[in-house]
């Protein structure tokens, strides 16, 4: 093993150490289109990122969601790990926990076609969610690439093992497809909007899927610092017991990027 490909396992074992300590996602289906860095050379890519917000009134509410990221790129191969942790209390009750962390590795075939694996682990205890296990792959297509505008699309199988919050302690093992189309387009030189949509039905019952949209804006307010306004929205046809079929949240974050 070479000293960059050492330096890159050690740096993927201490963020998957941080992140399962506490890493989360506001959705129960993750994004990784508006996360994915652009790397156009061999070497070690990554940013941090989150947002914070503190109110006392009657009660002292605090609001925090923190995300990390690392990208290397060699040659034809793309390995992506992201994690992302978030909380909502009041006075010293927690009202939110969710967390999430994501590997995946990209493989280039031809100027056209990639091949995708990845795994993902995640709780989220707004959905009722305890554990969800991800494993899957499938082919991502390049089906415009110019200068100002670049999109993607996706199909891929995925096995999914989940443990529900419920009184029954329901557990679920399924095989899902996800598939994806997402569009980037650059109007300006530091400015990015990238729009998302998943797409993740049962294969023995389409009637059970989940359909996710981010629409995001990446903002480059310096060499480094980003700020990345972002909307998502969920509709769950058969969420747990309890929870609403649609979910859908708004973000300010910033982030910092290097290499």
């Amino acid at each position: 093993m070479t000293i960059k490909h050492s330096l890159f396992f050690w740096l993927l074992l201490f963020a998957a150490d941080a992140l399962l300590t506490g890493s989360s996602a506001n959705a129960q289906v993750v994004n990784i289109e508006s996360e994915r860095l652009k790397a156009d050379s061999n070497g070690v890519y990554g940013s941090l990122g989150g947002d914070f917000e503190l109110t006392s009134n009657t009660k002292t509410v605090v609001v925090f969601d923190a995300t990390a990221q690392l990208e290397y790129k060699q040659d034809s191969n793309l390995y992506l790990l992201l994690g992302n942790y978030g909380f909502v209390s009041g006075d010293k009750e927690a009202f939110a926990n969710n967390a999430f962390i994501h590997l995946r590795y990209n493989r280039k075939i031809t100027t056209l076609l990639r091949w995708e694996v990845f795994t993902q682990l995640q709780f989220n205890e707004v959905s009722k969610i305890n554990l969800r296990y991800l494993l899957g792959t499938g082919p991502r297509f390049k089906l415009v690439d110019k200068e100002k505008l670049k999109i993607y699309a996706a199909s891929l199988a995925m096995f999914e093992y989940e443990e529900d919050d419920t009184t029954e302690n329901a557990f679920h093992r399924d095989v899902r497809s996800s598939s994806y189309l997402t569009f980037t387009f650059v109007p300006i030189q530091n400015l990015r909007i990238i729009s998302t949509t998943y797409y993740q039905p049962l294969y023995n019952e389409l009637s059970d899927f989940r359909l996710m949209n981010q629409e995001s804006v990446e903002i480059s307010i310096s060499g480094r610092f980003k700020l990345e306004p972002a909307f998502n929205y969920l509709f769950d046809s058969r969420p747990v017991s309890g929870v609403p079929k649609v979910n859908y949240s708004f973000k300010m974050g910033l982030e910092y990027h290097f290499n």
